[in-house]
């Protein structure tokens, strides 16, 4: 009912919804502790970035607390090696806008639902309610003219329609805003002598260290410092930046870049042969289905999660331990997977995460997943880092056995920033074992690499990937395979580590010992923070500042992601052209 009520108001509101629904359309359209170094003298061109679907959702649950709001997914333009956030997706179709729109209503119905609008009998009331709502959902605060325009509308729709629909109307106009919507940028209005650009204001840079370190609007703490005018310099930007790590919000901020970076989102995509590769004791296919999607797969991502969260924002912090530690934090079932005991003495905890819907589930929607996770050494002859937990070696497989290929050019791709050439679309198939002596996995694919249509490519993503080979497609460890002792051996060709391997455990401490592991590690941070990729020779500046920073380091991440923020690049754009 209230739904028609709005729609019939707004239609009678023709000037002002027309300007709205023409506002919102135009700005959619066109989105798209270390050695101290010395600092160069880069800036970024500041393209007008819009809010993820992520970024939407955790915003509106964080500006209406009481509130309880469903989560919204509507299309999104994705693209492969683009991080959510990238300004070159920020293109919208009449589908987004139509998202965006619904969602505002669905909202505001919401809220009315739950009593959330204010009882008002006077325009001051109407006001200070519906200006104090711009002021969080703009994220600053608001200018006099601003003030005064809004409060011109406001009173048109007051008039004609009453406060509680005023109330109700307003808040959309503001959930629909592009200043809700998108992140402009036009910064203090005066350049920098030095740089030749501008900085960008306290408010500003309070958005983009919340929604890089939180990614969700600013508290009001940290509007509090904006206003104040104390995120101006280097030193109050980093001190806040490690305030905010601090934080348990730091989490979902550094989850949404982790969860891109090593692709914790495909963990669950994978199907399983499974008259071929066993799980659990059980005859009912779709018994076994249900096991491994909604039990194994969720658990092997949120231990993943936890590995790197824990290591990144409550241990060492650094690139080393992610690559080479065995404490984990596991379940039950994951404890069956990894052939272990859970000590007792273990305090476990509740983890909770919002997955995406996985292969074989009805849920297209996602859910929220939570389980008991126990702190736990993992055996360190079977295990160093995040590259041998559960989740990272069977996204990387096929039905029936592991893919090295796939795992090789994981870590090409996502540690080492190689780009593998794409493979000829003649690629003959595997070699069946049918009337054949059993061959173990490594030697299937060692004859199907010497096709000369695949060897040249294959040498080094196969030098990687062969030295996983200890491991399942689920990723329990294994020593043989068909009765045949299985050789895990390899070799990293091409970067500064380059040279034999004994596995994957030689492997995960070589990379950790790599400069250009490290060099790679931070262009993905520096991608996500910035949200854009491709690098112009100022950027080059900023890159080579910022690597040599995390080397320097130990490759402390937590210090990196502090360089970045205090950077030219993250505090500076580019003033408009005439």
């Amino acid at each position: 009912m209230f739904l028609i009520k709005l729609k019939y108001s707004v239609s009678a509101l023709c000037s002002p919804s027309s300007k709205l629904q023409l506002m919102l359309a135009f700005f959619l359209a066109c989105s798209s502790s270390s050695e101290q170094l010395p600092l160069p003298q880069t800036a970024d061109v500041a393209p007008l970035r819009r809010l993820t679907i992520e970024q939407y959702n955790n915003t509106l649950r964080d500006v209406f607390p009481e509130a309880v709001l469903p989560r919204f997914s509507f299309s999104e333009v994705v693209v492969s090696g683009f991080y959510d956030n990238n300004t070159d997706l920020n293109s919208a179709s009449m589908t987004t806008v139509t998202g965006y729109q619904q969602a505002s209503f669905l909202v505001i119905e919401t809220l009315s639902e739950q009593n959330y609008f204010p009882f008002c009998d006077s325009t001051a009331c109407v006001n200070q309610f519906l200006l104090g709502e711009a002021e969080q959902l703009w994220r600053r605060k608001l200018k006099r003219k601003e003030k005064d325009e809004l409060r011109n509308l406001f009173g048109e729709w007051e008039q004609e329609l009453g406060a509680s629909l005023t109330l109700q109307m307003g808040l959309q106009y503001l959930l629909i805003s592009p200043e809700f919507l998108y992140f402009p940028e036009l910064g203090t209005g005066e350049i920098d002598s030095k740089l030749d650009r501008m900085p960008l204001s306290d408010a500003e840079i309070a958005n983009r260290l919340s929604y890089f370190l939180w990614n969700t609007a600013p508290d009001a703490q940290l509007r509090k410092l904006a206003n104040q005018g104390k995120l101006s310099t280097r030193d109050e930007i980093a001190e806040q930046a490690w305030n905010m790590m601090s934080d348990v919000r730091a989490n979902q901020g550094f989850l949404r870049f982790l969860v891109q970076w090593l692709q914790l989102d495909q963990i669950g995509s994978d199907i399983i042969d499974f008259d071929k590769i066993f799980i659990i004791d059980e005859d009912d296919s779709e018994v076994i289905s249900d096991y491994l999607h909604q039990v194994l797969q969720p658990q092997m991502r949120q231990e993943a999660e936890i590995f790197l969260l824990r290591h990144i924002l409550e241990g060492e912090g650094t690139l080393k331990t992610i690559l080479t530690s065995n404490k984990s934090y596991i379940s039950y079932p994951l404890a069956e997977l990894y052939d272990v005991d859970i000590p007792s003495s273990s305090a476990p905890f509740v983890w909770s995460t919002y997955l995406e819907a996985l292969a074989s589930t009805d849920d297209s929607e996602g859910f929220l997943y939570e389980e008991l996770y126990y702190p736990i050494n993992l055996p360190k002859s079977e295990r160093s880092g995040i590259l041998t937990t559960l989740g990272i070696l069977h996204k990387k497989t096929k039905p029936s056995h592991p893919s090295p290929v796939q795992r090789g050019v994981f870590v090409m791709e996502q540690i080492l920033c190689i780009d593998p050439v794409p493979p000829p679309d003649d690629v003959p198939p595997l070699e069946t074992e049918e009337g054949q002596e059993p061959l173990t996995n490594r030697e299937r694919y060692e004859q199907h690499s010497t096709n000369p249509a695949c060897a040249g490519c294959h040498q080094i993503m196969d030098g990687i990937g062969y030295t996983f080979e200890n491991y399942d497609p689920l990723g329990r460890y294994r020593t043989t395979e068909n009765g045949i002792e299985i050789d895990a051996s390899g070799e990293l060709i091409g970067p500064d580590v380059a040279g034999k391997l004994d596995n994957a455990l030689h492997l995960s401490q070589k990379l950790a010992e790599s400069r250009t592991v490290h060099d790679c590690v931070t262009e993905h941070w520096v991608e996500y923070a910035l949200g854009r990729n491709g690098w112009n020779n100022q950027d080059e500046q900023l890159l080579n500042y910022l690597k040599e920073g995390f080397w320097l380091s130990g490759g402390d991440i937590p210090e990196l992601v502090v360089n970045i923020v205090t950077s030219p690049s993250f505090r500076y754009i580019h003033p408009p052209t005439e």
